[in-house]
């Protein structure tokens, strides 16, 4: 198979699947053959050895059966940085790069250490990423999840291998257990990308959503709203006076989520943030 016939191979079997797919398969082969997409167009009448045809092959079967291309090839780009991700975790989206675009523009210039909670970490995005970009971050990463966890850990040691390892930590636990450990008044920031998809949504998702990525990261209850407002009441207590608690939120979600702050009583300057979409996508709020 010449590298010619393995992009048109790739993009008649996966045209009714994508509308880019050519673009998709491109991706697949840059990957199986560790070469970039200029290559390939120079390239077109090289011969993939047998081990590369198999592979990329198995690639294309995969990704036609509705397998999110990011798991086949192992990473996903995030905030400019590469993370790794398994099945064990939801994919990263360009709509979560929101909520760490408002972290780091807030504290760009604070010079003093602060104390960050990413609760839910799952490959790492939110809480790595504000790590690297925020030097005097202290970030703490929480997952239930033994398998998110570790590629929370991977990411982070690869990513910020550089910086200080004391800046960053891990605690595998449930969220709310961990919360009722921590000293009161202790976090400047939390931050959250709780499952939000409600219960009876998921078997209308996307195959790539609902067969591949994990259900426990996705399903927040019969409305969507159970982790929003477990977090709302509970962690609260845990943020310093004036400290920001900023949560992604489903698409048609930004209302009810700033009315649990607003209820609760104890936040102050509740806003709602839109995506590039033009989607309210953050909610957030600081402890009276």
């Amino acid at each position: 198979m010449l590298i010619k016939e393995a992009l048109a191979y790739g993009r008649e079997h996966l045209a009714d699947l994508t509308e880019v797919a050519g673009l998709e398969t491109e991706w697949l082969l840059e990957w199986v053959l560790s070469e970039t997409r200029i290559y390939l167009i120079l390239n077109g009448n090289k011969a993939l050895d047998q081990t590369q045809a198999l592979q990329f092959t198995d690639a294309i079967t995969r990704r036609r059966s509705g397998e999110p291309l990011q798991y086949i090839i192992g990473t996903q780009e995030f905030m400019g940085l590469s993370f790794e991700v398994t099945p064990d975790v939801l994919i990263p989206r360009r709509d979560t790069e929101c909520l760490v675009e408002l972290v780091v523009e807030h504290y760009k210039n604070d010079k003093a250490p602060m104390t960050v909670l990413d609760l839910g970490s799952g490959s790492g995005a939110i809480g790595v990423s504000i790590a690297y970009y925020l030097k005097e971050a202290n970030i703490t990463c929480v997952d239930l999840s033994e398998g998110a966890l570790k590629m929370t850990q991977r990411n982070g040691q690869r990513l910020l291998e550089a910086l200080n390892p004391e800046r960053f930590k891990t605690v595998h636990a449930d969220m709310f257990e961990y919360l009722e450990l921590l000293a009161d008044d202790s976090q400047d920031l939390i931050v959250s990308n709780p499952p939000y998809i409600p219960s009876a949504d998921i078997a209308e998702l996307q195959v790539e959503v609902k067969c591949h990525e994990p259900h426990t990261a996705l399903d927040g209850g019969m409305d969507g709203l159970d982790y929003y407002r477990r977090l709302v009441r509970e962690a609260k207590y845990k943020l310093k006076t004036g400290a920001w608690m900023l949560f992604e939120v489903g698409h048609d979600q930004a209302e009810a989520v700033a009315q649990l702050f607003l209820d609760d009583g104890g936040y102050e300057d509740i806003q709602c943030y839109r995506d590039l979409q033009d989607v309210l996508r953050i909610v957030g709020a600081h402890k009276k």
